[in-house]
């Protein structure tokens, strides 16, 4: 029983409470100006400790609800727009590790499968079907997705701070520190789009070629690894 939570704990961790965390001490930093902001955090009394147990029990709580609450504000605005174009890119994908695992599969003295990408099940399916095979590589999957998670709730609520930031910077004046904070919000909000792309292609193609390895296992025969070897 502890050991199917653990996963799920983890995910939640990485693809909501973390977030959340980074979120609001980028909003504190956005709110109070940058260099007030440290300076607020600096200037806290050694006989005060914020850091109790009720304290980081109360933070993990409302970063957890944050992140939840941006993941699917992500899955109604920015998810669908990219959903939309996800199919065609998604069967490109699949279809390549199909043909990647049939030469393999020729390599090794196989004979190649007779599947279509037509025929082949959901990516969501193939990941709850390698559960039942392989539970640690299920799991490396879904820390994949907790990641690509992570970069789509951190990416929606970049923008939304970079939104507000900017209402700080035009009614206190030019601010020096303010200016560079929206610089490196710009800089993220493209950094998590481009990895949140990456960690998706990541997770379908290690799905998919996972779970072929799994369903149609092959190995080299003895003759076989002979041959390939003396012709290499």
């Amino acid at each position: 029983m502890l050991a199917s939570l653990v996963p799920q704990i983890f995910y939640d961790l990485i693809a909501r409470v973390i977030p959340g965390v980074v979120l609001f001490i980028t909003g504190y930093l956005c709110i109070l100006g940058p260099r007030e902001a440290i300076r607020s955090m600096i200037s806290v009394p050694s006989n005060q400790n914020p850091f109790n147990f009720t304290m980081i029990l109360l933070a993990i709580i409302l970063s957890y609800v944050l992140g939840f609450i941006l993941s699917e504000l992500w899955s109604s605005t920015f998810g669908k727009i990219k959903n939309k174009k996800a199919g065609e890119k998604t069967k490109k994908q699949m279809r390549s590790c199909l043909a990647e695992y049939d030469r393999m599969r020729k390599f090794l003295g196989g004979h190649e499968l007779d599947l279509r990408y037509e025929g082949l099940p959901s990516i969501y399916a193939m990941h709850d079907h390698l559960r039942l095979y392989s539970v640690s590589e299920a799991y490396r999957l879904l820390k994949l997705q907790a990641e690509e998670r992570l970069c789509e709730v951190l990416f929606i609520g970049f923008i939304l701070l970079a939104i507000i930031n900017p209402c700080y910077y035009f009614a206190e004046g030019f601010l020096l520190d303010r200016a560079l904070l929206e610089v490196a919000l710009l800089v993220a909000i493209y950094s998590f789009w481009r990895s949140g792309d990456k960690l998706e292609k990541f997770f379908i193609n290690g799905t998919c070629k996972s779970w072929l390895f799994f369903s149609f296992p092959i190995g080299p025969t003895p003759s076989t690894r002979k041959e390939k070897l003396k012709s290499s």
